[in-house]
């Protein structure tokens, strides 16, 4: 038996793309009951023959990535946007910090500085 996938997913996926545009892997394979790996084999099959073009890209926000959208007939594709710059992203979270978590925060680190010393006679009994 030769391995595939079902034949009722490619159509369903073409018919979805041509009725509405600018779609994920994840949408289309929401709108034809199959898998999301199935959806994005399909796609890149389709996208290698010349019928799909990624018209656009959408952030992923379980891990912050760039899902590309896709659109039916032969049009350029859209440039992924790039990687934001960690220091970018440090400063977007602490502009959204309020003056409380500022200072639970400059605490933590204050604490973390801090060196324990050990009393002697503890170590002496405990062993170190």
């Amino acid at each position: 038996m030769a391995r595939g996938l079902k034949p009722r997913v490619e159509p369903a996926i073409e018919a979805a793309l041509q009725k509405k545009g600018n779609l994920s892997d994840v949408d289309l394979a929401k709108l034809c009951f199959c898998a999301r790996r199935s959806a994005a084999r399909i796609l890149f099959d389709l996208h290698r023959h010349g019928l799909v073009h990624i018209s656009g890209h959408t952030k992923v926000h379980a891990n912050g990535q760039w899902r590309p959208l896709w659109s039916w007939g032969d049009g350029e594709d859209a440039i992924a946007p790039g990687p934001v710059p960690g220091s970018e992203r440090i400063k977007k979270y602490r502009d959204k910090m309020s003056a409380d978590d500022k200072d639970f925060d400059a605490a933590r680190r204050r604490q973390k500085r801090r060196v324990v010393k050990r009393d002697p006679l503890v170590a002496a009994f405990f062993g170190g």
